[in-house]
């Protein structure tokens, strides 16, 4: 059984703000630290892999924070699916190799590394890996991106951090709002 996992790379706003916008939403998530100048999110919504609330948060988080947003989808690590969003909006997708050139070309242009887009586009364009985590960690490191973006909510829940991530470092924050009568 391969790899299940989603994730969201927030470029530019810190830890403490991303949790505190994400506890007002209700969200359960977990929050790492800034590392590079962006931040992961690992929802647990999302975690269940529905393209439509991965988008739905992504054109939240987008617009709220008013920068890119990079979300990634690891499915069975057969699939990896990867959303840019900008100003509440979906931007691009990398859903299978042909759209390789125009996703690389608007996640570069927007996380502002466009010297990387061609590099990006080859390890997108591979039409076959073996484990599709591998080509997330490739596009991880070329990016200069945290490892963090190689798990998921269950991961981090269940005590499997990725390299590098200390448990004590994240902030969790909570779906459910506590009310008293």
């Amino acid at each position: 059984m391969g790899n299940f996992y989603t994730n969201f790379l927030v470029v530019g706003p810190g830890q403490a703000e991303v949790a505190e916008f994400l506890s007002t939403q209700r969200r359960s998530a977990y929050i790492t630290p800034s590392a590079g100048g962006v931040v992961v999110i690992y929802d647990e919504a999302c975690d269940t892999q529905d393209v439509d609330e991965i988008t739905s948060l992504g054109c939240t988080l987008s617009e709220h924070f008013n920068c890119p947003i990079v979300s990634s989808l690891n499915h069975d690590d057969d699939h990896l699916f990867m959303h840019l969003f900008v100003n509440g909006k979906q931007e691009a997708a990398y859903i299978w190799f042909l759209q390789a050139f125009s996703a690389s070309w608007s996640i570069c242009r927007h996380v502002r590394q466009l010297f990387l887009f061609p590099f990006l586009a080859m390890i997108l364009f591979m039409p076959y890996v073996i484990f599709e985590v591998d080509r997330h960690q490739l596009i991880a490191r070329l990016m200069g991106w945290p490892l963090w973006v190689l798990s998921g909510y269950s991961y981090i829940d269940h005590g499997e951090l990725p390299p590098g991530l200390v448990k004590d470092s994240l902030i969790k924050t909570s779906a459910i709002k506590f009310t008293l009568e």
